[in-house]
């Protein structure tokens, strides 16, 4: 990554960062998911060089999911399990995309019987959770653990920062 486009990517991704502690600080645990989600999407954008151009949102989130997955492959196993579990939408909606990101920006709750977690005493996202997986099922709940998440969205912000072909 050239310097200019290193202070650019800097930025979009230091407040983003600032503002998901924050918010899991302030105990606002869907401001968190939807922002982590959020801002998965706005970096895929950053990292395919397609930020903010019309109809690329769901291209651009799956570009950083897929960087989530090589950080984590449970997040791999979390998205089939997902496409199985959420048979009664249509199958273009049975995807992270739809089903967490939009199910949030759109109508406050994933679209499945869900849960946000997070916990404010670790607002960095450094300690172990269980499972170590942002996004999971929990019995028959799709769960979202932001201080989770947030450890694995800090791993693939430092690839981008690292990546000399971005």
């Amino acid at each position: 990554m050239l310097d200019d486009e290193r202070q650019a990517f800097d930025e979009i991704a230091d407040p983003m960062c600032h503002d998901i502690a924050a918010a899991i600080r302030g105990k606002a645990n869907y401001l968190a998911a939807l922002g982590l989600l959020e801002y998965s999407e706005i970096l895929g954008g950053w990292k395919r060089r397609r930020l903010g151009e019309r109809g690329q949102g769901k291209t651009n989130f799956d570009e950083f999911f897929s960087a989530l997955k090589l950080a984590n492959p449970l997040y791999a196993a979390f998205e089939q399990e997902l496409s199985t579990r959420l048979c009664r939408l249509e199958p273009r909606d049975r995807n992270v995309y739809s089903a967490a990101r939009s199910g949030l920006a759109h109508r406050y709750f994933m679209q499945a019987k869900s849960s946000v977690l997070d916990n404010p005493e670790d607002p960095e996202g450094a300690l172990e959770y269980q499972p170590p997986c942002g996004l999971y099922f929990q019995d028959d709940i799709l769960t979202m653990n932001t201080n989770q998440y947030f450890q694995d969205f800090n791993l693939v912000v430092a690839r981008y920062r690292s990546d000399e072909s971005t």
